[in-house]
């Protein structure tokens, strides 16, 4: 046994977790087809909704009709009203379990939606959650020990305690704030990934993008290529993946999850869609009237939390937008069903007078035509109006505008009016996360 398993498992013994013996299991049911895991989410769902009857104020009465048993688990499931940021805002006691005794924690999103959400996570489900990110992080090749670099922006991730000391002066792990930087601490930064050459680079997607188009700037090349990249906590878009891959000439293993729920699902070394972490949570697609949508189509996510039973959290609209496909059974033979894609918060569209909708993906397909603007957020009030906020380098001119301006307005069909609005600092918000896309209508 090597140093960083023993460190590990002192740090489980003094913390009290058990995330080994349940990352044992999850290496093993990843392999499980289809109908094994099914069998084993109707088994853990009659469990929490059992939990849900009896224990939490908010469902009793929606559930007190139900007999609820493995075979019908999932039918009643669906006949649950979406929980919503807004009922959880409105319902916080009600949605507690007041019968719970074991540890707990309290746990709040970082209020991208301009909703934050406060939630209590117990340490059962927080022991599943990490072990479902240790399994995902050993598909990128990271495992407790391996050297990494993290570009990071939650402020709360960026805590320097003992056990995160140890670790950098063990293992080379450092964590950097992604969004408190100039060109000198780039470059600083940059010169440290030389020296020690992480093997493993974790980040904001747009925070590493943002890093790339710098030192592209700047005019440096990394002679250092890492095994792999994780990103995750925004958006990683097609013309971001193409940047990064090339500059640092390795792949991205991205990811999707939020504070709520927790991790929800990975990219393998397959790199076509994400592997939902089913054996704790169960993930739907559901269109505008709540129906679910067929295989491949585009919808709301909707999320339970098989794990948590201080605060259930049983079909929890995150605010964004997917597809999902259980029958699209991955080359890398895991059984895991998949996400698709992911197309942005529910938000993330400009909407046109005529009523076209353009989302976020779509716009972000003609960002790598402006060398010179650094960031562009789209940002709607009214309906024949959009204000262009936009951190632009140096080399910006008037020129660029014009050009940004033209290829916007055909994009928008010509029915919007166009303000630029010139920012000096980044456009990412207190949780770290850039918005392409705000919509206030």
């Amino acid at each position: 046994m090597d140093i960083s398993n023993i460190t590990y498992k002192v740090y489980e013994i003094i913390t009290k977790r058990d995330v080994s013996g349940k990352l044992k299991i999850l290496r093993d049911t990843q392999w499980k087809d289809n109908a094994e895991l099914q069998k084993l989410q109707k088994q853990k769902l009659k469990e929490i909704l059992n939990i849900c009857k009896e224990d939490i104020p908010y469902y009793k009465e929606i559930l007190s009709d139900c007999k609820i048993e493995e075979e019908n688990s999932f039918e009643i499931l669906k006949s649950i009203p979406i929980m919503t940021k807004q009922k959880i805002q409105s319902n916080q006691e009600l949605l507690q379990n007041k019968n719970f005794h074991g540890r707990y924690y309290k746990n709040s999103s970082g209020g991208s939606t301009g909703i934050p959400v406060h939630v209590l996570q117990d340490q059962y489900r927080n022991d599943y959650n990490s072990a479902a990110t240790k399994r995902s992080d050993e598909w990128g090749g990271l495992r407790f020990g391996t050297s990494y670099f993290q570009f990071w922006a939650a402020k709360k991730d960026l805590k320097i305690g003992f056990f995160r000391k140890l670790r950098q002066v063990l293992f080379n792990q450092y964590i950097f704030d992604a969004f408190n930087w100039n060109d000198e601490i780039i470059l600083d930064i940059h010169n440290l990934m030389q020296k020690k050459k992480p093997k493993v680079i974790i980040a904001y997607a747009s925070a590493l993008y943002l890093y790339v188009e710098k030192m592209k700037k700047i005019g440096i090349e990394s002679t250092h290529s890492p095994d792999s990249i994780i990103t995750s906590a925004d958006m990683l878009y097609d013309y971001q993946r193409i940047e990064i891959e090339e500059f640092f000439n390795c792949k991205i293993f991205n990811r999707y999850g939020c504070r709520e729920i927790g991790l929800i699902a990975s990219e393998c070394s397959i790199h076509d869609g994400l592997h939902i972490s089913a054996e704790r949570l169960i993930v739907e697609i559901i269109d505008n009237k709540g129906n679910s949508t067929e295989d491949g189509s585009v919808g709301r996510v909707i999320v339970t939390d098989l794990t948590n039973t201080v605060m259930p959290m049983i079909r929890y609209e995150i605010g964004d937008l997917g597809s999902l496909s259980t029958t699209n059974i991955c080359s890398c033979n895991r059984g895991l069903p998949k996400l698709l894609r992911l197309e942005g918060r529910v938000t993330d569209y400009v909407i046109t007078p005529s009523g076209k909708l353009i989302n976020g993906v779509a716009l972000s397909t003609i960002i790598p035509k402006f060398e010179n603007v650094e960031q562009l957020q789209i940002l709607q009030q009214d309906v024949d109006k959009v204000t262009l906020n936009i951190v632009a380098n140096n080399l910006y001119s008037s020129k660029d505008e014009r050009k940004l301006l033209e290829i916007l307005d055909a994009f928008f069909d010509r029915e919007l009016k166009m303000v630029c609005s010139y920012q000096k600092t980044t456009l990412n918000e207190n949780s770290g996360k850039m918005r392409f896309i705000i919509n206030k209508l």
